[in-house]
């Protein structure tokens, strides 16, 4: 259209105006203040996983090396407490989960080597034991969760490097890998990001071989994988296809190496890298398959950050903004969905 002179200034100012007010249009207050812990150190691409009531996190890179140091977070009293050394090797970007009461921590790098080695903390006995390998190539960046009984893990790169689609669960009775029948239909990638509602797995976004960022998005079903079928069903693709208006931003949900947690019957992602690294928050409803954007993450950006869920909290720890030291972040924030946000609360 043609703009008469002076227009181009006036549709600066209101893009500027725009942009200032478009987070306060969002629901979702993220408080860090008194009301969580700061991590022990700063730590990127490190592996967690919660047993009960109690969340755990360790290895990952700390601007040098990869580490083996791990802690537990006290809710009661906002702390962070150290725990057994991981007995395995130095590592970081390995895949972890809580399973029968148990956690499990496997795969990774460590600069030089990939990883396929898994590894059992006892909660009750506070130690750690081998168990047996990923019958899978050796990888990082892979995706692990647990639900009830039983860990699962897919994805990742090996070595090549080339992305990765396989699938294994593991029987905690007795510690024992077995190829899943059926794989997602998308492309094999790195970098995932999985949250699970009502014992099923959302499973999004991650980097694939050609280096783009993937917008399919899967539930996975252990029903249907002990029923002998593909437990793999392909849900609404996460990207702008509709003539609706409810995913015209849908391809800032995209991401790799992005932070995940539940609240109720909602799961969440947030943080990660899309382009660079980012602060944007999504709310995902399994009932409509939609997305709903919420306020950004209140920190700085990062990616590889711990996402979490505790007595229905969803929280955010640690990642950076880069892999060098002094870009590492040692803070947690837990997000209330339903409050307005309210800075540096």
């Amino acid at each position: 259209m043609r703009l008469l002179k002076g227009s181009w200034l006036v549709l600066l100012l209101a893009a500027v105006a725009c942009s200032k007010s478009d987070n306060n249009d969002k629901l979702g207050n993220w408080h860090k203040d008194g009301s969580v812990g700061s991590l022990p150190a700063g730590r990127i691409l490190s592996a967690g996983f919660v047993v009960g009531d109690s969340a755990y996190y360790g290895t990952g890179f700390d601007g040098n090396v990869g580490t083996t140091a791990f802690w537990t977070y006290e809710v009661k009293n906002h702390t962070w407490n150290q725990i057994a050394d991981f007995t395995g090797a130095p590592r970081w970007a390995a895949a972890a989960f809580g399973a029968g009461g148990k956690g499990y921590v496997g795969t990774g790098y460590d600069g030089q080597y990939y990883y396929n080695d898994f590894y059992q903390y006892d909660p009750k006995t506070g130690a750690w034991t081998r168990i047996q390998d990923l019958p899978g190539t050796k990888r990082r960046y892979a995706t692990g969760f647990g639900i009830g009984d039983t860990g699962y893990l897919t994805s990742g790169q090996d070595s090549t490097p080339a992305a990765k689609k396989d699938f294994y669960y593991l029987n905690t009775s007795s510690n024992t890998w077995t190829k899943g029948y059926g794989e997602y239909n998308g492309d094999p990638r790195y970098g995932a990001t999985v949250f699970v509602l009502n014992n099923i797995a959302y499973f999004a976004t991650g980097m694939s071989n050609s280096g783009t960022t993937t917008t399919d998005f899967y539930a996975m079903s252990p029903d249907s994988l002990k029923a002998g079928v593909n437990p793999w069903h392909k849900l609404r693709d996460i990207t702008n296809s509709s003539v609706d208006s409810y995913d015209d931003k849908y391809t800032t949900i995209v991401r790799t190496y992005g932070a995940a947690f539940t609240i109720g019957d909602k799961g969440y992602i947030a943080t990660g890298q899309n382009g660079g690294s980012t602060q944007t928050c999504w709310e995902y409803d399994y009932k409509t398959d939609q997305w709903t954007q919420k306020s950004d993450f209140e920190g700085n950006a990062r990616y590889g950050a711990f996402g979490f869920t505790l007595n229905n909290h969803g929280y955010i720890a640690g990642g950076g903004s880069s892999q060098s030291t002094n870009s590492l972040y040692t803070d947690m924030y837990w997000f209330a969905p339903n409050e307005t946000l309210t800075a540096n609360d």
